[in-house]
């Protein structure tokens, strides 16, 4: 069914665009369990409130098993997140995240 000019549509089948960003950060462990990376956004005026921030850990050489990562504060210019491993390594990867501003 076509939606026309004047046609009455309901909130929930509205798509808004929110404001978005996203980077790949590279991190190093050397016989570490756990780390905490600062990130600033590359534009740090995109957002107007504190942005949902979503961590990916990606491949790397080593061990990454069993990783966790924890956003432990949020800005609208930028986060800190802790990223855990299961035993302590060495190792060098990239992570990648996400913020998307909600309404």
């Amino acid at each position: 069914m076509a939606i026309v000019n004047g046609d009455p549509v309901e909130a929930e089948h509205v798509l808004v665009r929110q404001p978005s960003q996203a980077g790949t950060e590279p991190i190093s462990f050397v016989a570490q369990t756990n780390k905490t990376v600062s990130v600033v956004f590359p534009d740090a005026t995109r957002f107007s409130v504190p942005p949902s921030i979503m961590v990916q850990v990606l491949g790397g050489a080593g061990s990454l098993v069993g990783w966790k990562a924890l956003v432990t504060a949020r800005t609208a210019t930028g986060f800190t997140v802790r990223i855990d491993l299961a035993a302590s390594t060495t190792v060098d990867f990239n992570f990648m995240w996400q913020a998307v501003e909600e309404n």
